[in-house]
């Protein structure tokens, strides 16, 4: 039979389903908001990094000269020196797709050693910037510091965030 009891148990399986599909709901959101929030955060380094890297290797003088635009002169504080300029560069450069690579990968290992090697560069970096305040103010110390430090210490540590890409991809 069709009795009550089997009426009961179909209900019960059928409200237990929905309150899965409703939790799986929910937690893809949380997800697909986690995956968003790192994605952004890895191309934003990716950006910063390429961008400062190709214009330190194409053009020395004017990096040296310019940076960060806009009418700063931040670099000017020594004598130009193509070589460390362009060492630095380089680094920026391998940064900036370190993190690019981790953006379009999405493997949590490769996102924690994204926001690790960002972290290990821009702390000692950024802590140079807001110990000598007086050759670039709290604004070049600030910048230095705050976009580097708190995506790499985010992106080190997000390993849920991740998302396995299909690695044929």
């Amino acid at each position: 039979g069709g009795g009550a009891g089997s009426t009961a148990a179909r209900w019960r399986r059928r409200q237990y389903s929905r309150q899965v599909a409703a939790q799986a709901t929910q937690s893809l959101e949380v997800l697909v908001k986690r995956t968003t929030i790192t994605t952004g955060g890895l191309l934003i380094l990716a950006a910063v990094g390429i961008e400062i890297g190709i214009w330190g290797l194409v053009s020395p003088r004017s990096f040296y000269e310019s940076f960060p635009g806009l009418g700063q002169h931040w670099l000017r504080e020594g004598a130009f020196d193509e070589h460390l300029l362009r060492d630095f560069a380089a680094l920026q450069l391998a940064l900036g797709c370190l993190a690019g690579w981790a953006a379009w990968r999405r493997r949590a290992d490769l996102i924690a050693a994204a926001g690790l090697t960002w972290l290990v560069w821009s702390v000692p970096h950024g802590y140079y910037h807001l110990a000598h305040v007086s050759s670039g103010g709290w604004l070049q110390g600030l910048s230095a510091v705050a976009l580097p430090v708190l995506a790499g210490a985010v992106l080190a540590t997000s390993r849920s965030s991740a998302v396995e890409r299909d690695p044929s991809r």
